[in-house]
């Protein structure tokens, strides 16, 4: 069996917990990194070279992938999983999913 090819977007509190983890697991493999701060990309580069660093979710989403995890604050959420899903991946969004709702 192949393993799972995973984007996490966002490197900030939370996401370097969840690329941890499926690093670790022996059935997913970080394939890409997103987060609009250069210095957390660099640092996540640093601890995952294999890992794409990508500064946007447009570059993100041209990487070859099955599923993105999300972790990046509240309010971005809705967005980016609406991206996500319109390209066909699979999702995991950090709690909680939306700040409000109607």
């Amino acid at each position: 069996m192949s393993q799972l090819r995973v984007g996490v977007i966002g490197a900030g509190y939370w996401g370097p917990n969840l690329i941890r983890n499926f690093t670790a697991c022996p059935h997913t493999e970080v394939t890409a990194i997103a987060d609009a701060d250069a210095n957390r990309l660099r640092t996540m580069g640093e601890r995952y070279p294999r890992a794409k660093l990508c500064p946007s979710i447009e570059e993100l989403l041209a990487v070859p992938l099955d599923a993105v995890a999300i972790a990046t604050p509240v309010s971005t959420h809705h967005r980016l999983a609406s991206l996500c899903l319109n390209a066909g991946l699979h999702l995991l969004v950090e709690k909680p999913l939306v700040l409000s709702h109607r």
